[in-house]
């Protein structure tokens, strides 16, 4: 599996922020890889981390890292940013104000994704 991090400026969040993308890696040397063999489209997981925590937290490996746990998995795995905020823009009197975490990952990281990776 191929650990790629992606810093780039949100529009939405008007600041700097990052992803980090396990890509699988097809290769039949490598112990514990299974459909090495595999064509096309991977699925995608995208992975939202708690309140206390951000993207790192799922590759921390006294918190279970992921590395170890998906190593042969065919999909593509995403690990986004979502602050304090739920995943949820912010509202205040009908109107988004603050930060909005839901815009970000719907406008921003899926479109990156969908564009850079062969996604099914």
């Amino acid at each position: 599996m191929a650990l790629v991090r992606c810093d780039f400026f949100s529009e939405v969040l008007e600041v700097g922020t990052s992803m980090t993308v396990l890509l699988p890696q097809a290769s039949v040397d490598q112990v514990g890889v299974t459909g090495a063999d595999r064509t096309g489209d991977f699925p995608v997981l995208y992975l939202l981390h708690g309140v206390g925590d951000d993207s790192s937290a799922w590759l921390d490996p006294k918190k279970g890292n992921l590395l170890t746990r998906l190593g042969g998995l065919p999909a593509i795995v995403v690990l986004t940013e979502g602050g304090r905020g739920y995943y949820s823009d912010a509202w205040l009197g009908g109107e988004r104000k603050g930060v909005n975490w839901e815009r970000y990952t719907l406008d921003e990281v899926l479109p990156q994704i969908e564009s850079r990776y062969r996604i099914a």
